[in-house]
């Protein structure tokens, strides 16, 4: 996966080509790409992204953008469907409104949610209960108007930042793995 649209994308990605023509990896995938990166890598190589991590939560649900990918046969897969833990998430009355009726905690909504989207979301937890929670998504369904409730949350702002800053883009740039 490579993790942002900056540097060298392309020979990143021509290499990851290689590793997965040669038996090496089974998917190739993006994260942070717009749609618009994202179309241009398509055009431009052979193997298309099978999944494109987003940031993706109540808070910032980017529904064009995941409309775009599920069009293109992309998986979108939410990082940070929490926010972090941040605007107070976890205690939210919209959510805790539609987690009552359900007899569920707001992290087993949200995640319900994502799920009904057809975004993949991979929850972190260090709490082996929390784990367990999490995974217990699968026994109710939210209704449509319970699902609009979780649209009106959608404040259209990042979190963590505008790719489009350049200054945002010097600080992420700057990063180097030692892989």
């Amino acid at each position: 996966m490579i993790h942002q649209p900056l540097g060298d994308v392309y020979g990143s990605w021509r290499a990851m080509e290689a590793a997965y023509h040669d038996g090496q990896l089974k998917a190739l995938g993006v994260a942070n790409f717009e749609n618009d990166r994202l179309q241009d890598l398509i055009m431009h190589n052979e193997v298309k992204p099978t999944v494109d991590q987003i940031e993706l939560h109540p808070f910032y649900q980017q529904p064009q953008r995941v409309q775009w990918l599920l069009n293109h046969d992309i998986v979108p897969e939410a990082w940070g469907p929490f926010a972090e833990g941040k605007k107070g998430i976890f205690t939210n009355s919209a959510i805790q409104e539609i987690a009552e009726a359900h007899g569920k905690t707001n992290g087993q909504i949200i995640l319900k949610w994502l799920n009904q989207r057809n975004i993949v979301v991979i929850p972190k937890s260090v709490h082996a209960a929390r784990i367990v929670e999490n995974s217990q998504i699968f026994d109710f369904e939210l209704t449509q108007d319970e699902m609009q409730q979780m649209t009106k949350l959608d404040e259209g702002t990042s979190l963590f930042g505008n790719m489009h800053d350049p200054e945002t883009v010097a600080q992420l740039g700057g990063f180097k793995f030692d892989y």
